[in-house]
């Protein structure tokens, strides 16, 4: 089956595909590296702001930002933030974090849920999509 699409439009969109999936997996591999190699601690919720925002269309979005403090492994105090934490922990609540022993200053609220999940599947469709279409003519 001849195609008028020229071939290095079909491998970009291939690429355009693609390239989310391998995105996503990063994020998932990088998570579970971090989750091996970076200490574990439990942290406290000191602060959490909402903030709602308008969207072009009318709706509306609320973003969530929580600052937690946490001990390190030489029992100083640390700092750290997180935007749209899971749950929606309050004031006072315990969160688990990971933060790089190296730099106790770089921590991470410990979750690869859900919406990793779903993402990570939905990727896996867009990367399936663009191996298919390398060896399908578009047009």
């Amino acid at each position: 089956m001849e195609t008028d699409l020229p071939r290095w439009v079909a491998l970009l969109i291939s690429a355009m595909l693609v390239t989310p999936f391998l995105v996503a997996l990063f994020v998932v591999v990088r998570h579970h590296w971090r989750a091996r190699t970076w200490a574990r601690a439990e942290a406290t919720v000191t602060k959490r702001r909402s903030e709602i925002s308008r969207q072009g269309d009318g709706s509306t979005s609320t973003t969530t930002t929580v600052t937690f403090t946490f001990a390190d492994m030489t029992e100083r105090d640390r700092t750290g933030t997180a935007v749209n934490p899971a749950g929606e922990p309050r004031l006072g609540d315990v969160l688990e974090v990971m933060y790089d022993p190296q730099d106790p200053d770089r921590s991470r609220v410990v979750e690869l849920g859900r919406r990793y999940v779903v993402m990570l599947a939905v990727f896996a469709l867009l990367f399936a999509l663009g191996v298919w279409s390398v060896f399908v003519p578009l047009g």
